[in-house]
C-alpha cells in the first residue's frame, strides 16, 4: 500500500512539474509574440512584454470634456489620472454605460490598458525617463519633442513627459531608450502594490524572545546596548503613522506625494504603517502596550497608499524620505503585485543607498512579498516581490514560531533574512493601533498584524539598533553585520528559503565592526577605546610609534623619538570583521620622488616648501645638491652582489617639533664593479 501511495504521489508531483513547466514555456512564447509586435516596455535594461487587460478601459478626453461629469457618472469606479485622462474598470460596472453619457466628441481616444501576464500595468499617460547627461536633453526634444509635452520639473534628473497621443505610448518610451539618449525610459504606469499582511491573530510578543528561541534576541541586545545611542532616524514608507501614547515625541512631520496637506497621516480604514512604526519603535518599560526594538528611533510618516500613486509618486516618496526627511533607514512592507522591476522606483533606491545620511547611504528595508502557493490569495507570482528584488535593499521574509518557513513567505535567490511572524492560519504578532475606533480595532493595540510585512520592521529594528551603536557604518556595511550575525536556518548557508538566516539583533551587535574611538593625529601619545576588541595590531609603525594595552578596553599609542608617520591601528575581531584607523604620528609629512631607482642614476626628491627649511640626511647615495626642500642625488653602485640598499630621511619643524620621516626607494637592478 506505501508503494501505492509512494507512485502515486510521485506520478501527481511529476505531473505538477510538467504542467508548471508547460505554463512557463507557454507564457515565454506569448511573451516572444508580444515583443514581436512592438507590445512591450523597456525596464532594467530588458524587454517587457505587455498584453492588452480588456478589465479597463483609459479615456483620453477632449481639452473642452467636463472630467468632473465623467467621473461622477462612473462614481468611485472612475480614476481620473489628469485634466484629460480617465480610467474606467469594466469589471466593476458597465464602461460603456459611463461612456455613452460623454459627449463622443469629447473622447479623443479609447484604448486598452495592459498586463504583465496576470498583473495590470496601468498607463496614466505619461513617460518617465533619467537624461544620460544634461547635454543630451535637447537631442531627446529633438528626437520625441512634437510628441510629448515634457514637465520643467525635474525629480533626481528624472523627466516626466506627457504624451500627446496616448496610443503611442509605449513607441514613444521605447524609441527613447533605443536611441541610447537615457539610462531609462518607460510608462509612468499606475503603481499596483499590496500591503503584506494577512488577517493575524495575536497571543504574546513572541518574536522578541521565547523559550524555543526562534526570536531575534532583542532582550539580549538591550543590555549590550544600554542607554548610550546615536539618534536613528525611520521612514515607514506605508500607508500613514499619526500620534500614539507609544511614539509620544518621536513622531515627525511626514510626506504625502498625492496631498500636500497629508504630512504621512492616515486615511480613513488605514492602519499598516501604525502597525509596522510600532514593531519597530514603541516605548518600552514604560507600563503600557507592547516593547518596540528600537524605542528610541524617531518615525518619519510616509503615506504611499493615499490613493492613484503612479510608480513615480513612489518614487519621489522614496527620495523624499531620504532627503527633505533625512532617514537613516526605509522601512517597506509593501511589494508590487509582480517581481517585474520598474526602473523608476529602482533609481530612487539606488539614491536613497547611494547618497542618504551624507553618502554613506541608508539602510532600504522591503518585504519580502505574500505569496500563497495554494491559489488562496490574489498574490499569484512565484519569487520575491518587487522592489524587495531589488540589490541594494534587505529583502525580508518570514518564519513562524516552530521555526519553518510561513507558507505565504515570497522566496527565491534574492532573499536576504527571515524573522519570526505568524503562519498562515495562526497570525500572532502584536503591536500599536490608530488610538481609539480608526484602526483595527477599538483599542489602542491591535491583535491583528503579520505577514511579511511584521517580519521586515523588525529587520528595520535591529538595523536601528545597529545604527545606533555604529553611526559611521555605511549602508552596505549594515547589510553586511546583518547578514554575518544571522542565525542560519535550513540548509547550511544561503538558500533560497531562508535567506542568510534569522536576523539576531544581540550577535549584530556582538559581531559588528569594532569601534575605534581616538584621536587621528597625535604629537606624542594618544589613547584609543576599542568596542569588540580582538586581535589588534599596529602597522606601519617600526621606528615610529608603539602600542601599549591600559586595560578596560583602551590603547595607547605612543610616539617613538622625533620620528614621524602614518601608522594604522587594525582590529580583526572574532568574526573576521576588520577596522582600521589611520593615526598621524608626529605631524607627518611626505618625501615625493621615485620609489624605484637603479645604481648610478640621478634622482631629485622633494618635501613641501610651506613647511621651511629641511635637513636631509641620505644613506647609499650620494648627494649632489640641496635647496631649502630638495636633495638631488645619485645612486651607489652594488658592490659584490650586495643587496641594493638606499633611503632618504628628512627632518622638519612641525606643529609638533621636530619630525622626521624616513623613505627607503626600492634599488631595482644588481651591479658588480
Amino acid at each position: 500500500m506505501k508503494r501505492i501511495l509512494l507512485f502515486l504521489l510521485l506520478a501527481t508531483l511529476i505531473g505538477c512539474q510538467k504542467t508548471i513547466f508547460n505554463e512557463t514555456l507557454d507564457h515565454a512564447k506569448q511573451d516572444e509574440q508580444l515583443i514581436k509586435a512592438g507590445s512591450y516596455f523597456w525596464s532594467n535594461g530588458q524587454k517587457i512584454a505587455l498584453s492588452p487587460d480588456s478589465s479597463v478601459y483609459l479615456l483620453q478626453l477632449a481639452p473642452s470634456a467636463n472630467v468632473s461629469k465623467v467621473a461622477k457618472a462612473g462614481g468611485k469606479k472612475v480614476s481620473v489620472l489628469s485634466t484629460s485622462r480617465i480610467l474606467i474598470s469594466k469589471t466593476d460596472l458597465d464602461a460603456d454605460n459611463v461612456i455613452s453619457k460623454v459627449e463622443k466628441s469629447h473622447i479623443i481616444a479609447k484604448i486598452p490598458s495592459f498586463k504583465v501576464q496576470e498583473t495590470p500595468f496601468k498607463p496614466n499617460g505619461k513617460i518617465v525617463f533619467k537624461p544620460k547627461s544634461d547635454a543630451e536633453l535637447p537631442k531627446i526634444k529633438q528626437l520625441i519633442g512634437d510628441q510629448v509635452n515634457i514637465s520643467d520639473t525635474v525629480n533626481y534628473e528624472v523627466y516626466t513627459a506627457e504624451v500627446s497621443d496616448i496610443e503611442n505610448i509605449l513607441t514613444v518610451a521605447n524609441k527613447l531608450y533605443e536611441s541610447g539618449l537615457v539610462e531609462f525610459s518607460h510608462p509612468d504606469f499606475i503603481a499596483q502594490l499590496i500591503k503584506t499582511s494577512n488577517d493575524p491573530f495575536y497571543t504574546y510578543q513572541y518574536y522578541l524572545n521565547q523559550t524555543n528561541n526562534i526570536d531575534i534576541n532583542a532582550p539580549e541586545a538591550w543590555a549590550l546596548l544600554g542607554t548610550t545611542t546615536s539618534p536613528v532616524k525611520v521612514a515607514v514608507i506605508d500607508d500613514g503613522v499619526e500620534a500614539h501614547e507609544e511614539l509620544t515625541g518621536r513622531l515627525l512631520s511626514g510626506y504625502t506625494p498625492k496631498s500636500l496637506s497629508g504630512y504621512g497621516a492616515p486615511t480613513a480604514g488605514s492602519a499598516h504603517g501604525q502597525a509596522v512604526a510600532g514593531i519597530v519603535a514603541a516605548k518600552r518599560d514604560n507600563n503600557i502596550g507592547i516593547a518596540g526594538i528600537a524605542d528610541f528611533a524617531q518615525i518619519i510618516p510616509v503615506n504611499i497608499f493615499y490613493g492613484g500613486e503612479s510608480y513615480s509618486d513612489i518614487a519621489n516618496a522614496i527620495n523624499w524620505a531620504w532627503n527633505q526627511g533625512g532617514a537613516d533607514i526605509l522601512q517597506n512592507s509593501w511589494s508590487a503585485l509582480n517581481t517585474v522591476i520598474v526602473d523608476v522606483v529602482k533609481n530612487a533606491v539606488n539614491n536613497a543607498y547611494t547618497n542618504g545620511r551624507n553618502g554613506k547611504g541608508c539602510v532600504v528595508v522591503f518585504s519580502s512579498g505574500n505569496y500563497h502557493p495554494d491559489g488562496s490569495s490574489a498574490v499569484k507570482f512565484n519569487g520575491v516581490a518587487f522592489p524587495a528584488n531589488l540589490p541594494n535593499v534587505i529583502a525580508v521574509g518570514a518564519v513562524a514560531r516552530d521555526g519553518n518557513i510561513s507558507l505565504y513567505s515570497s522566496r527565491g535567490p534574492e532573499i536576504d533574512l527571515v524573522a519570526p511572524s505568524g503562519q498562515d492560519l495562526a497570525p500572532d504578532v502584536w503591536t500599536i493601533d490608530r488610538m481609539g475606533a480608526p484602526g483595527y480595532s477599538t483599542g489602542n493595540y491591535t491583535s491583528s498584524f503579520s505577514g511579511t510585512s511584521a517580519a521586515a520592521p523588525e529587520v528595520s529594528g535591529v538595523a536601528a539598533l545597529v545604527l545606533a551603536k555604529f553611526p559611521n557604518l555605511t549602508a552596505a556595511e549594515v547589510k553586511n553585520v546583518l547578514i554575518q550575525s544571522a542565525t542560519d536556518m535550513g540548509a547550511i548557508g544561503f538558500d533560497n528559503t531562508f535567506g542568510y538566516g534569522r536576523v539576531n539583533a544581540s550577535a549584530a551587535l556582538l559581531s559588528g565592526p569594532s569601534l575605534i574611538e581616538g584621536p587621528s593625529q597625535i604629537c606624542n601619545e594618544g589613547v584609543y577605546t576599542i568596542f569588540n576588541p580582538g586581535s589588534i595590531t599596529l602597522e606601519n609603525a617600526s621606528g615610529v610609534a608603539t602600542l601599549t594595552a591600559l586595560g578596560n578596553n583602551q590603547w595607547k599609542v605612543t610616539r617613538i623619538g622625533d620620528n614621524s608617520g602614518l601608522v594604522k591601528l587594525k582590529i580583526v575581531n572574532s568574526n573576521q570583521y576588520i577596522t582600521e584607523k589611520t593615526i598621524d604620528v608626529g605631524a607627518s609629512f611626505i618625501i615625493s620622488g621615485r620609489p624605484i631607482v637603479n645604481p648610478g642614476q640621478v634622482y631629485t626628491y622633494t618635501v613641501d616648501a610651506s613647511l621651511g627649511n629641511v635637513n636631509f640626511f641620505v644613506g647609499g647615495a650620494d648627494v649632489l645638491s640641496t635647496t631649502t626642500n630638495t636633495v638631488r642625488v645619485r645612486v651607489l653602485n652594488v658592490q659584490n652582489g650586495a643587496l641594493p640598499y638606499f633611503y632618504i630621511s628628512a627632518t622638519v619643524q612641525t606643529s609638533c617639533g621636530l619630525s622626521t620621516t624616513t623613505r627607503y626607494p626600492t634599488v631595482q637592478e644588481y651591479q658588480i664593479n
